[in-house]
């Protein structure tokens, strides 16, 4: 059910309690006219009577209405107090409602968006595929550097919790998350941490999302946290205006987007907040390695997870060690959370060998794609070729064939040595494809190629 259907049925809800709360006013109040009318009268007979016998009945059937009319004054007054929250309730769910159908309807544009976008990208493809162009591919080794935690905190309205009683009251309850006490905590467990002056944090409270975009510029961050509110379909930022903070809910596919529009994309993606472990699925095209909950997490688990979590990378643990911590301390603390927090990642990364920070003079750990790679040697032109299939394989409007003939234009070879090329590399186990392979006309196609773990490594690495 969409966020928007649930606002519905919550406001129907609430419009069919203040019906019934305004027909229990309509009975107190006709309740006290009567009761207030009829104390008047057997007061009216007691001064009017001579017999003292009737004047004392009199006057005791006075206070019995006056008792009556205290009461219904009395309900009067809750039911006001009941019918107040009830408004505010309404006004609250009707706000919400109209920014979620406002983030439906920016959804639905940005698939039609999109649709368009892959149309147009499949045509310049086709174009390009008959109109090759020359493009230089370069191969950079990976530099020694401190690991950088972009750490995003939002918490832009109180989260409320509104409970209708069967009595028709209703109670809400607002609570802002702790998020300054976990940025704290993990401050300053990175201060005692073994490698504390290999990780460098850069917060930004009260996070936008062109707060992202302008760190992802600034601070090149391996490793962006999320901490906040978050849903199946995304997360919630800030959306920065001083008076009047308002949730901007970010979607998944947008997430993603916003991500990838870099030339240094992060490596791994921290999301600390409620079921967004449902968007893994769309994240990781963007991002390798995404950690995330698989429900709704509370803040003291959030809290003990960041804490532990962290604490285990700067010690130069892997990310799924450091994960499998943080699950151990939560177990200590809230047993029933420890299982929210998850890891999902791409099919050529092991969790628990990627290691985000590494000591000075630690030499990573002998990968067998890697041995192979110094044994036998990648010419170039090798290389070169496999950074092409890399790009064609994030590229959603590829058509799932790659021609010698285009991959020569795009890595600026003859299509006779990149023949020779890509038949070793589909033989040494480097280049996979759905399909065999064949030679058409002395041309050479590979059907739906995709890199292998080797290949993956052999990419990454300078030759």
């Amino acid at each position: 059910m969409a966020r928007s259907d649930t606002l519905r049925s919550d406001i129907t809800r609430l419009e069919t309690t203040e019906a019934g709360l305004r027909r229990d006013l309509a009975r107190q109040e006709d309740a006290a006219v009567k009761a207030r009318a009829a104390a008047t009268k057997k007061r009216q007979d007691a001064e009017r009577t001579r017999s003292e016998s009737t004047r004392r009945t009199a006057l005791r059937s006075a206070a019995e209405q006056d008792k009556k009319l205290v009461a219904a004054e009395k309900s009067i007054g809750e039911i006001k107090t009941k019918l107040a929250a009830n408004s505010k309730a309404q006004t609250d769910k009707r706000r919400s409602l109209t920014a979620a159908e406002r983030s439906e309807r920016q959804a639905a544009d940005r698939d039609e968006q999109r649709r368009r976008r892959e149309e147009k990208a499949h045509a310049r493809e086709v174009g390009r595929l008959s109109r090759p162009t020359v493009r230089y591919v370069e191969v950079r080794a990976p530099e020694p550097e401190p690991l950088r935690v972009l750490y995003l905190t939002a918490n832009p309205e109180a989260e409320d919790s509104t409970t209708v009683r069967p009595d028709g009251s209703i109670t809400t309850i607002s609570r802002y998350l702790r998020l300054d006490r976990e940025v704290r905590e993990v401050q300053q467990t990175l201060r005692g941490a073994k490698y504390r002056d290999l990780v460098t944090v850069a917060h930004r409270p009260a996070a936008t999302a062109e707060d992202l975009i302008d760190a992802l510029n600034d601070v090149r961050p391996h490793l962006v946290h999320f901490s906040g509110h978050g849903w199946t379909g995304g997360i919630v930022f800030d959306n920065g205006d001083l008076d009047d903070p308002q949730d901007h809910p970010v979607e998944f596919d947008l997430l993603a987007q916003v991500l990838t529009a870099t030339s240094t994309p992060p490596q791994v993606l921290v999301l600390n907040a409620c079921e967004t472990l449902h968007g893994a699925d769309l994240l990781l095209p963007a991002v390798p390695v995404v950690i995330a909950m698989a429900d709704t997490i509370d803040d003291t688990a959030a809290i003990v997870f960041a804490r532990r979590f962290y604490a285990a990378i700067a010690s130069a643990q892997p990310v799924g060690i450091a994960l499998a911590q943080a699950q151990a301390a939560m177990r200590l603390t809230t047993p029933e959370d420890a299982d929210l927090p998850q890891v999902a990642v791409r099919d050529d990364v092991d969790p628990d060998e990627l290691v985000l920070v590494r000591p000075p003079g630690a030499t990573p750990s002998a990968d067998p794609s890697l041995v192979l790679l110094q044994e036998h040697g990648l010419s170039p032109l090798a290389v070169a070729l496999l950074r092409h299939v890399q790009n064609l394989e994030a590229d959603e409007s590829f058509p799932g064939v790659l021609s010698s003939a285009a991959a020569a234009a795009a890595v600026d070879a003859t299509p006779r040595a990149v023949i020779t090329e890509l038949k070793r590399l589909l033989e040494d186990g480097y280049l996979a494809a759905s399909d065999q392979a064949e030679d058409f006309d002395g041309g050479f196609d590979v059907a739906e190629p995709r890199l292998t773990t080797r290949g993956v490594a052999a990419v990454a690495t300078r030759t």
